[in-house]
């Protein structure tokens, strides 16, 4: 199943790559997709958001549990319940090698 699903994922972190090596290319993609009004206004929130968004795809645990919190997940519920990263660790295993 992991090679039905890679090349979407591989994909994905070839787009987390892209974004946080092209900024004066990604900004005005940023002010578009979010609605904002000005590039100045897309270049703060790209400048924070590259700050937080890991290279490999991955949200710290800290985070998980931050949006978790935002969500109304109860704390409770394991992540595991929730989330499932063994497609992303088994596409980052196999570029490194």
């Amino acid at each position: 199943m992991v090679f039905e699903y890679s090349p979407h994922c591989v994909g994905a972190l070839r787009g987390i790559a892209f974004t946080k090596s092209r900024r004066e290319e990604a900004v005005p993609l940023l002010k578009e997709f979010i609605g904002l009004e000005s590039l100045e206004m897309a270049q703060k929130a790209y400048d924070k958001l590259r700050e937080i968004w890991p290279d490999n795809g991955m949200p710290s645990e800290k985070g998980l549990k931050n949006v978790a919190s935002m969500a109304e997940v109860p704390a409770n519920v394991p992540m595991e319940k929730i989330l499932d990263w063994t497609l992303v660790k088994e596409v980052l295993s196999a570029r490194s090698r």
